[in-house]
């Protein structure tokens, strides 16, 4: 039998998951769209930086059309939707230059995986960021998106 790494682990987790075809591949799993990437950053992070906390995206990835954030988290922390709230409100504002525009020029998705599980057992959990009206039907604006996944969910 051929033994494996873990990818609860985060350096075996970034090596596998840097990889742009396996990258893209693992996004359109979650998410469904096809992104087309050349490089996969790990680590990243923006200088000068946003806010009090100098956020490092663990895996990080731009198309034409979308930014794409992977976060592994891999301690339990009280406050880990807050966190990933965080991170995923840092790629937005980074892309605003002036109070002329506020619309980001990218959707941004953040695909978090927690690999000590959520004090919830959901399966997922997502939080969509698109306005609705009284009615529940979304407006045409806005695709920004969390998705995380708790340890030993289907993703």
């Amino acid at each position: 039998m051929i033994k494996v790494a873990s990818l609860r682990y985060g350096v075996i987790f970034k090596k596998a998951f840097s990889k742009p075809h396996i990258f893209t591949a693992f996004v359109k799993d979650i998410l469904g769209i096809d992104i087309k990437i050349d490089k996969v950053e790990t680590e990243k992070s923006f200088s000068p930086i946003i806010g009090k906390v100098d956020s490092r995206f663990d895996l990080y990835a731009v198309d034409e059309e979308n930014r794409v954030i992977i976060d592994i988290q891999h301690k339990r922390y009280s406050d880990h939707y807050d966190r990933f709230l965080h991170y995923h409100f840092i790629a937005l504002l980074q892309q605003i230059s002036s109070s002329t525009n506020y619309k980001p020029p990218m959707n941004v998705y953040t695909i978090v995986v927690l690999t000590s599980g959520d004090k919830y057992k959901t399966d997922i959990s997502i939080t969509d960021f698109r306005p609705q009206d009284l009615k529940g039907n979304y407006l045409d604006e806005s695709n920004h998106k969390i998705i995380g996944s708790p340890k030993n969910s289907s993703i």
